[in-house]
């Protein structure tokens, strides 16, 4: 969660700015639940040209650029999130279930919380707090009528689209001052939260989801097991988004092994495909 940043190595570019946003966005709407309606056909076409153009723009990263768990973002499907959001609603939150349980999975929960190495009460109370801090400073909060916590996926992806919505904004200011001001707040904001509650552990948990979501497919058939699979290809393209906005925001690759912590005791299989019970629907 402190790991080194440099100075952001990208300038910020409007049409980047705005990809990000929408990549940032589309993945929020990926992992909501209930999911949220899908969107109309021009909405679907500009998710995928937002993602094809940050395929392109961050092709470079690779190697030794990358964190544990992270992946290529020249291998990004960019049709994925557009693939995911054109399906039925009812579709979509089965599978979101099938993979991540009714209640936090116990191998990929989710939750930022449950990627701590320490379960100690005070340190989780302490980083919910801080959560907590961002949001209350940018005036939003997840809707209680949500039955998701604030540290869940969907709010940590929604709050770096919300900040990089402020940052187009502050683009496009007809006060020179005003804007500038407003843009070094919200990039200071946004390298700050992605480093503490977003790139430590969102790879980790991208990276079990589309295993499960795969491994799931092997005992689906028809409609379910093509639905699982693109769930799969959404995960992948996290792992590839926490690459993309790590470095556009220049923090630093990291080695550090992340995983999750259910009940005090880890819960990381050597792999996850080979633990049998991917298949499973957790109730």
């Amino acid at each position: 969660m402190n790991a080194a940043t440099i100075a952001p190595p990208l300038s910020m570019d409007p049409a980047l700015l705005h990809a990000r946003r929408i990549a940032a966005v589309s993945l929020a709407d990926a992992f909501s639940d209930p999911p949220c309606l899908p969107p109309s056909t021009g909405t679907l076409a500009t998710i995928t040209a937002a993602w094809e153009a940050l395929r392109a723009e961050f092709a470079g990263i690779d190697g030794i650029n990358l964190s544990l768990n992270e992946r290529p973002p020249n291998e990004t499907d960019a049709n994925a999130l557009s693939a995911w959001l054109a399906l039925p609603r009812t579709v979509r939150s089965g599978a979101l279930r099938r993979v991540l349980g009714h209640v936090v999975s116990r191998d990929c929960p989710p939750c930022e919380t449950e990627y701590l190495p320490s379960h100690d009460a005070a340190t989780r109370a302490q980083h919910m707090a801080d959560l907590g801090g961002f949001y209350r400073a940018f005036g939003v909060w997840p809707d209680g009528s949500q039955p998701r916590r604030p540290d869940h996926v969907q709010f940590i992806v929604g709050f770096v689209g919300l900040l990089l919505t402020k940052l187009c904004d502050s683009r496009t200011s007809d006060a020179e001052h005003t804007a500038s001001e407003h843009t070094e707040v919200c990039a200071d904001a946004l390298r700050k939260f992605l480093n503490d509650h977003a790139v430590w552990w969102l790879p980790t948990f991208a990276r079990r989801a589309e295993e499960r979501a795969l491994a799931a497919t092997r005992h689906a058939h028809g409609e379910e097991a093509e639905t699982l699979a693109v769930l799969g290809r959404v995960a992948g393209s996290l792992r590839r988004w926490t690459a993309i906005e790590r470095s556009a925001t220049g923090i630093m690759p990291s080695r550090r092994i992340v995983q999750p912590m259910i009940g005090g005791a880890a819960s990381d299989e050597p792999d996850c495909n080979d633990c049998g019970t991917c298949s499973v629907s957790e109730g």
